[in-house]
């Protein structure tokens, strides 16, 4: 409910992030991730929930390797929280032919306008989806979203290449994969 207060607090270092992925799915044991986060996050409202917060997020390291394959920040990232404004500074993660750039300006529950540029080893993802027994191939991408949370839209392109997809309830995969597609609004194309 919006009257509640909210706090949080919470501070890390060099947690192995894949660790909580493992509670849902065994993807991040089976595949070899490992990863490492530095972080201090303080959050807080006294009314309103998380989505009038105060504070912030900063990561002032972060790492995710398989196999390989790596993104890392090379400067800390912030996330600001100004009643609920969400604000992204410097999140940047990059590796060999690999980046992903998140962009928040101003963010909220009801606008929550982003936009997310990468270009990146799809085998880096598969940590997020438990559902592909195996997943590589090149990704580029270049999203924006606009809308609340519930009801977002999405607009730009993204391109697989080499894609290689394995479903973990299929029996085959799909293999030298190309896509190009196109989010327009709440269709893809």
């Amino acid at each position: 409910r919006d009257s509640n207060s909210f706090k949080f607090d919470l501070q890390t270092e060099e947690l192995d992030f894949t660790s909580l992925f493992r509670l849902v799915s065994d993807t991040a044991s089976k595949k070899d991730f490992r990863s490492k986060l530095t972080s201090r996050i303080s959050l807080h409202s006294d009314t309103g929930g998380f989505w009038k917060s105060d504070g912030h997020i900063i990561m002032n390291a972060f790492e995710l390797r398989q196999g390989g394959q790596r993104l890392e920040a090379q400067k800390p990232i912030v996330v600001a929280f100004n009643a609920g404004k969400i604000t992204t500074q410097s999140f940047f993660l990059s590796g060999e032919n690999s980046f992903l750039k998140v962009n928040l300006d101003r963010a909220t529950r009801a606008n929550f306008k982003s936009s997310i540029d990468a270009k990146l080893e799809m085998n880096l993802l598969s940590i997020l989806t438990p559902f592909f027994s195996d997943l590589r191939g090149r990704l580029a991408m270049s999203v924006k979203t606009e809308g609340s949370i519930q009801q977002p839209t999405f607009y730009g392109s993204s391109f697989i290449d080499q894609g290689y997809i394995k479903l973990t309830a299929f029996p085959r995969a799909f293999e030298e994969t190309s896509a190009d597609i196109l989010f327009n609004k709440r269709d893809i194309i």
